[in-house]
């Protein structure tokens, strides 16, 4: 008896073995040449055992590629077994449409191989109408299915120059790996939107939220990211990750974050609202922002107030002037200190009804309210009170004082002069650059004096900073080149800035202060001659430049290695 015959009976036992040898040998001869073939492989294609069917498919399918009626009966076969078969042979068929669709049929099996097999399929087939299908498996609940997918757009879409990247992350759960920080990367410097399904769906994946996919998440100002942000932030058991994607939703500032903090703003759950206040003093949306920050400031909780309000008033946001006299008289002193400083701005004529009381309170806070209110005060208040609070027990309330009075003008000239004699560094800081752009000889030789004599090197370099503006006095080029000598590393840069504000420095200028050795006047010169390539570069600056390039300070070497290739580039296309 020959083989074929042997086979031929075998497809017909009763025996499970001599049916499985049937199905799979039977495929190595043509129906065409014997239909007694054909037939036994058709039987074995019923066969009750899910084994003999699918070996009878592939031998089948490899004899009648085109029956296309073959394929549809296995993929609708109650045995995953043969439904992956089918899958995996549809792949074979080239780039045929009804195959295609048949495989995007498969991509919704009930079983993860079966989905798996026929995304590796449609990639093989490199089937263009399965894209959106594809990408939509990027989805799927396994991660077998979802890398298949990612593998197969990257074969239809090769020049995507994004897919590969799917793959990376698809192919690990370790967020930690340098090859999954590099895919994510390389997705944000592509800023294409179809991945923003998938990152979402990794985002969620995960139990801690991951950083590295929120920023990239970010870079896109895409109406499909903000719903899915929010609905992690409301609805997710993970309290982290609720807030770490509504802090991701409010960058975006997109209308939808806002309906979420809207309904978070609840005086029953006041840890919500608390959160929701913050973030909306985030938004850089002052005009959608506002209503909800007025909102809060009825919350009960002056917690919420005070920085709903502090929002309020660095927007330049007018709130009503009887809640301010409610919130002025509020026990914490953030919260009355801003109302005062509002109604200050907004209502300066209501002032004077206040500023009597805080001023006689000798309590510190209260003080230094009013002293920062004065900025927005008229004259006459300004000049009530600013003296006596110049001389108050609380530093304080003297720097906020000066900090005010900067707006003033020359009217409070001689009480910034006063404070600059001030005990306290800090409230001479202040006094420096509160009398800065007053250009007046007075002013001029009190800054000298402490730029060359103050104990405090922060007040000497904030005088050399000052003194930038007082360019006509021809003492100021003396003393801050005195000050380049100074013990202070800060005071000495700035006092070289200031120089080269004031004047165009000489090469043999130059050539002196490149001797500084300070890494920060290094830089400073040498991204002065790259904004100035009027002044010329002597020997002595060439050769120290040259010599600065063997640096092993990378930041230098880089610096003096790019000034020298911007002064010896080629001019035109001739010298090119």
């Amino acid at each position: 008896m020959s083989d074929l015959e042997t086979y031929l009976e075998q497809a017909y036992s009763a025996e499970l073995f001599d049916r499985v040898q049937a199905a799979e040998h039977l495929g190595s001869y043509s129906p065409d040449t014997h239909q007694e073939v054909s037939r036994a492989l058709r039987k074995l294609f019923e066969d009750e055992a899910s084994e003999v069917r699918q070996l009878a498919f592939y031998s089948l399918a490899n004899g009648q590629k085109e029956d296309l009626s073959l394929y549809e009966q296995a993929a609708q076969d109650s045995a995953y077994l043969v439904r992956t078969a089918a899958a995996e042979m549809l792949g074979h068929l080239g780039n045929n449409e009804a195959a295609s669709e048949l495989l995007i049929t498969l991509l919704k099996d009930p079983y993860y191989s079966v989905r798996a097999t026929a995304a590796e399929a449609l990639g093989q087939q490199e089937a263009f109408l399965a894209l959106p299908a594809l990408q939509d498996a990027l989805l799927d609940s396994d991660q077998w299915v979802r890398y298949s997918a990612a593998e197969s757009l990257n074969q239809i879409e090769p020049d995507s120059g994004i897919w590969e990247h799917v793959m990376v992350l698809h192919s690990t759960l370790d967020t930690e790996d340098g090859a999954y920080q590099q895919a994510l990367e390389a997705l944000k410097t592509r800023g294409d939107r179809r991945i923003i399904p998938t990152l979402l769906f990794l985002f969620k994946q995960n139990s801690t939220p991951q950083p590295a996919i929120l920023n990239t998440l970010t870079t896109f100002h895409d109406y499909l990211v903000i719903p899915a942000l929010i609905d992690i932030a409301l609805f997710t058991e993970n309290p982290q990750m609720r807030e770490t994607a509504l802090i991701a939703a409010q960058s975006l500032s997109i209308p939808e974050t806002l309906k979420a903090l809207k309904s978070w703003l609840d005086p029953d759950y006041l840890s919500y609202a608390q959160r929701a206040v913050e973030l909306l003093a985030q938004l850089p949306m002052p005009k959608e922002v506002q209503p909800l920050l007025q909102e809060a400031l009825s919350l009960p909780d002056q917690w919420i107030r005070t920085v709903a309000l502090n929002a309020l008033e660095k927007q330049g946001a007018t709130v009503d002037s009887q809640l301010l006299a409610i919130l002025i008289k509020d026990p914490s002193p953030d919260l009355a200190t801003t109302a005062l400083i509002n109604l200050a701005r907004h209502y300066p004529e209501q002032l004077q009804r206040y500023a009597k009381g805080f001023a006689q309170s000798k309590t510190s806070w209260k003080e230094e309210a009013l002293a920062l209110a004065l900025r927005y005060a008229p004259h006459s208040l300004v000049k009530d009170y600013a003296a006596p609070l110049m001389k108050s027990s609380h530093a304080n309330t003297r720097e906020s004082l000066c900090k005010s009075l900067k707006y003033h003008g020359s009217s409070v000239q001689a009480l910034l002069l006063q404070a600059l004699e001030d005990p306290e560094s800090w409230v001479r800081q202040e006094a420096v650059n509160a009398l800065g752009p007053l250009v007046h000889p007075e002013v001029t030789r009190a800054l000298l004096h402490h730029l060359l004599k103050d104990n405090d090197f922060m007040v000497r370099a904030v005088t050399a900073q000052a003194l930038e503006k007082h360019e006509n006095e021809p003492e100021v080029s003396i003393a801050l080149r005195q000050a380049l000598k100074d013990s202070s590393a800060s005071v000495r840069l700035q006092a070289l800035r200031s120089l080269l504000q004031q004047e165009t420095a000489s090469s043999q200028d130059i050539e002196s202060w490149f001797s500084i050795p300070d890494k920060a006047i290094q830089l400073a010169l040498m991204y002065y001659l790259s904004k100035h390539s009027e002044t010329a570069l002597s020997s002595e600056i060439e050769d120290h430049l040259k010599a600065t390039c063997q640096s092993t300070d990378l930041q230098l070497a880089s610096a003096a290695q790019r000034l020298l290739e911007e002064r010896h580039a080629p001019t035109n296309a001739t010298a090119q």
